[in-house]
């Protein structure tokens, strides 16, 4: 053909733009998603459900999913967790059951609209103390890897895919906590010798 945007061979070589080369010209290429730690909280109330009113949740989007890490002294299970009256859904559950208990539980929920939320933790039984850290994601298509540890101190090891994010969280007895491989957002006293922090 006498268009020199054919090669010999008939087909349409579209590599004016550099960014083509060796992609379909019709694919569009995903961008790396982010992660803003936006806000935690705490309550020494002994209570079954624990609401933190007005919560940070970041910026709005249609492609955020804010993720709540909640925890409690006891053996209790987050039955329902509400962010701006929607229902998150459960992602991971940790628990030291050596001595005294501590939970920790990430729900996370895609909402769009809104730079604010009431979230509402409600266990499956009285506990004596709650604390939530919230944490504004966008961009993630799924959940990669989830670990867990109940070790002093605790490691884990995560499969994280280039241009995905990484969230931690611990809740117990010690004030201190020092993080390596992810950055602090979080470290708060809940109650007496109950602590809570969490890292991104």
């Amino acid at each position: 053909p006498t268009d020199t945007t054919y090669g010999t061979n008939g087909f349409f070589l579209d590599f004016a733009d550099s960014s083509n080369l060796g992609l379909d010209a019709n694919r569009s290429v995903a961008s790396a998603a982010t992660i803003s730690f936006t806000e935690s909280a705490t309550s020494s109330a002994d209570a079954t459900a624990y609401t933190f009113s007005g919560i940070a949740i970041g910026t709005a989007s249609s492609t955020r999913k804010v993720v709540v890490a909640a925890t409690t002294n006891g053996a209790s299970n987050v039955s329902t967790l509400t962010i701006g009256g929607a229902s998150a859904s459960h992602v991971a559950s940790g628990e030291i059951a050596s001595g005294p208990i501590h939970r920790i539980e990430l729900w996370q929920l895609a909402i769009a609209t809104g730079t604010t939320a009431d979230i509402i933790v409600t266990w499956s039984d009285t506990t004596d103390r709650c604390g939530i850290g919230v944490w504004d994601v966008n961009g993630i298509d799924g959940i990669y890897d989830i670990n867990t540890s109940e070790a002093d101190p605790g490691s884990v090891t995560m499969q994280v895919p280039a241009e995905g994010v990484c969230i931690g969280a611990v809740f117990s007895g010690d004030p201190t906590t020092s993080w390596t491989g992810l950055t602090e957002d979080y470290d708060d006293q809940i109650e007496a010798a109950d602590y809570q922090t969490g890292a991104s």
